[in-house]
């Protein structure tokens, strides 16, 4: 995983690019930037950041993990698919940057529109892939409305919804369209109570106001009726949002049921009798266990999410021995857990292709991001050869 340390992204970007992003601060145009020419050269750049007042910081810094969270094979991909869509003629002049990091801190400068979807985008993308991402029978009838007063509507019915929980009175309601036509929908509320009392710069007491925070994302797509989303509170509350998303944007009464069974059943790794070798897919040269994640069947246990770091090259049964002695830890066996997470590690005969690794949980794949059409096919083929499929 790429590095969101902010003096190592500073580093890796290029000095000329490096300049004309930090200019944006007016008090960072005055830096003398000829000593600032050479990649590693930031000690004055840092300086002067630790000058800047709290919020400009956070702002660098966020902007600065935001690159790093498309800097990936697929994360350009995303950046590119964008840039076509928005603005096809830019796409040469990103095409002549090189490096990852250079190609979106540039496309942040000169295409904010094309940046700014792409990462939203992105950021969903890497949401699908967790715990907590639910999916729904898909819905036939409505036409999704997206418009200001739909959007303030549904700001105003979560607001009102998250009211025990002191969460305010503001509610931010982002949307994009994807490429395949589903409808991204990102609801922001306060990150905290906000309503602490504290003495102003004036002297007066004010309500000390906390800053928005990523709470829920609604994907639907109008084409097939098919709804997922994620948030915090689990399922009931998932369920409550579903309706309140039905009503307020589709104008449509829509039965409250559960979310769609799992789709993967990652439970059959801790027999003793499974081995990743088993796949007979022509091409895959090994398949390993990087790291997994598992949680306790006894909800009273509080162990939600245990990860697992797995030696490297040992087989499935000496890493099972390993899970074993980590599981007596929490007097644990097999038998009282359940996986809610593998990344698997992928190497492949032809040197063309180069290794991958893939995230499982027991709703998601990641498969499907992956730009190698062939190597992406190898992996689903032992995907469904392991049974891990259901249905």
């Amino acid at each position: 995983m790429a590095s969101k340390d902010p003096k190592v992204v500073m580093k890796q970007m290029d000095p000329k690019l490096r300049k004309e992003f930090f200019c944006r601060w007016p008090e960072l145009k005055s830096l003398n930037w000829s000593q600032l020419t050479k990649k590693r050269s930031i000690d004055p750049l840092v300086a002067a950041i630790t000058q800047l007042g709290d919020i400009e910081k956070r702002e660098i810094v966020r902007l600065l993990a935001n690159f790093v969270t498309l800097k990936s094979e697929n994360g350009i991909r995303i950046l590119l698919e964008e840039c076509d869509r928005r603005n096809p003629a830019a796409r040469a002049s990103i095409g002549e940057v090189n490096g990852k990091l250079d190609k979106i801190v540039y496309t942040y400068l000169h295409e904010p529109l094309v940046f700014q979807n792409a990462l939203v985008a992105a950021e969903a993308d890497r949401f699908t892939n967790r715990r907590g991402w639910n999916t729904w029978p898909p819905v036939s009838s409505g036409t999704l409305c997206t418009d200001t007063a739909a959007k303030e509507r549904l700001g105003q019915r979560l607001i009102e919804y998250h009211a025990a929980e002191v969460r305010g009175d503001c509610c931010e309601i982002n949307d994009y369209i994807s490429s395949d036509g589903a409808v991204y929908i990102h609801a922001y509320l306060p990150d905290w109570f906000d309503n602490h009392m504290v003495f102003s710069e004036t002297g007066n007491v004010d309500s000390l106001k906390f800053p928005l925070a990523f709470s829920i994302l609604f994907v639907y797509t109008p084409r097939t009726g098919e709804f997922a989303m994620i948030c915090e509170g689990g399922a009931k509350k998932q369920r409550e949002l579903r309706l309140i998303f039905f009503e307020t944007m589709l104008g449509l009464k829509v039965d409250n049921i559960p979310p769609e069974s799992n789709a993967f059943r990652l439970d059959r790794v801790l027999g003793n009798g499974f081995a990743f070798d088993k796949h007979g897919v022509v091409g895959v040269r090994s398949v390993e266990v990087a790291s997994m994640a598992w949680a306790s069947k006894d909800e009273k246990a509080g162990l939600k999410w245990v990860g697992v770091r797995f030696s490297y090259k040992l087989d499935w049964n000496r890493r099972l021995e390993q899970l074993d002695r980590l599981l007596a830890a929490y007097d644990h066996t097999r038998n009282q857990i359940e996986v809610v997470s593998l990344d698997l590690r992928f190497e492949f005969h032809d040197s063309k292709h180069r290794s991958l690794t893939i995230r499982l949980s027991p709703r998601t794949c990641n498969i499907r991001s992956d730009d190698d059409e062939l190597r992406r096919d190898m992996c689903d083929q032992c995907v469904t050869a392991w049974g891990f499929r259901n249905g």
